[in-house]
């Protein structure tokens, strides 16, 4: 079949948006802009807090206003937001940066799966999404790992250029934005803001399947992003930093290629099979890694990066094929909200454990805490043993055959 210009643009935008430089090297930034490392978190903190609360405000901006605008939108806020990270020369402007790159992160969350969805749409083409998210997040992994690696080199000469360098693809994911189409047969809701997030929530509580989904998202999401955050003070007791920053590559390199081959894994092994055994391999792969705690503990953690992406890209889809239409964005918004709650609250225990005992218990007792997720999968499993396509999805498949 012919691509859609769109799938393009977007995989594109993915990797501009986020090739970003200074991405391991921040905390170190932060810390010598503000001058301290309480302050220097702050700024970490401001991020996902404003991005929690904006999670379904924009939702809604992108079901009533359109795909388009809202990453449009998204894209300048993040532009700005380096750049006054760029300029800062204290902990306002730092935290200026905060707020604006929280509101860019909320304006992608929901709306960019739903523009990739409603694109695929356009074609006839939704059952095939798997295989485009995954390549659209093995972009962005390839952004995180290239970014990554040139930080590491420019970084030994100044760590306030990373940031001013980090602009220049920023700026090119602007005029990327800007050629993307918005989709054709998608028409903006005319409900209200909330009669929209009202009918949302209607829809999920109407749906089990979609709410032990949501759940199980959210406290993988919400752990394992504090997981990946924090994983760094419990490698530096192991390794040297440079070695730690080679390894950060790795991993988005490894997740890069495990987003882009995860159509084709998910068409063969069906999207729950995938869940549970990426969940089960990444949680055991962890928990004897920080048992361990010897020299080869990081490349043992590090191995499940690549069955990270399958994972998402199943999720995701799962996710997908039970959001409305007309909710799209709104429903995503909604689990991304629930996620980023999950984050705040398991960074806070993560941080409190590690300052009582140690890191090494801190991730023990969150990777323990996150096996739970599992049941959920395999009973989804059995509830759901065949592929869950509804009528609408079927139409177009049916009319290609």
């Amino acid at each position: 079949m012919s691509l859609n210009p769109n799938i393009r643009r977007l995989q594109w935008f993915s990797f501009l948006l986020d090739l970003r430089l200074y991405g391991p090297f921040a905390i170190l930034y932060y810390a010598e802009v503000a001058g301290s490392f309480t302050l220097a978190m702050s700024v970490f903190a401001t991020t996902q807090v404003v991005s929690a609360f904006s999670e379904i405000p924009t939702g809604l901006a992108s079901d009533r206003h359109g795909r388009k605008v809202t990453l449009v939108v998204g894209a300048v806020f993040s532009f700005v937001a380096i750049l006054s990270y760029a300029i800062a020369d204290g902990i306002y402007l730092l935290l200026v940066g905060a707020l604006l790159e929280g509101i860019s992160r909320s304006l992608f969350s929901g709306n960019n799966a739903a523009f990739l969805h409603d694109t695929l749409a356009d074609d006839g083409h939704t059952e095939q999404y798997h295989h485009h998210f995954g390549r659209m997040g093995s972009m962005l992994q390839f952004g995180l790992a290239v970014g990554a690696l040139f930080g590491g080199i420019v970084g030994l000469w100044s760590l306030t250029l990373i940031f001013w360098l980090t602009l220049v693809p920023q700026a090119m994911a602007i005029i990327v934005s800007f050629t993307l189409r918005e989709p054709k047969n998608r028409q903006p809701s005319q409900q209200q803001s909330l009669g929209l997030l009202r009918n949302a929530f209607a829809h999920l509580v109407k749906t089990p399947r979609l709410i032990w989904l949501a759940l199980a998202q959210s406290v993988s999401f919400g752990f394992g992003e504090a997981n990946f955050q924090f994983v760094a003070a419990f490698f530096k007791t192991l390794w040297p930093l440079w070695a730690i920053g080679a390894l950060r590559t790795a991993a988005h390199g490894l997740a890069a290629v495990g987003f882009w081959l995860s159509g084709p894994i998910i068409d063969r092994f069906s999207h729950y099979k995938v869940l549970i055994f990426s969940s089960a391999f990444g949680q055991v792969a962890n928990i004897v890694g920080i048992a361990m705690a010897n020299l080869f503990s990081p490349i043992l953690m590090t191995s499940p990066s690549f069955v990270y992406g399958v994972n998402q890209t199943a999720k995701n889809h799962l996710l997908q094929k039970d959001f409305t239409d007309e909710q799209r964005a709104t429903l995503g918004s909604i689990v991304a909200f629930a996620g980023s709650i999950v984050f705040f609250f398991a960074s806070i225990g993560i941080g409190a454990i590690a300052d009582y005992f140690s890191a090494q218990t801190a991730l023990l007792a969150s990777y323990v805490i996150q096996i739970w997720v599992i049941p959920i999968y395999i009973w989804l499993f059995r509830q759901e043993p065949k592929p869950l396509y509804n009528q609408t999805q079927l139409a177009p498949m049916l009319s290609h055959t």
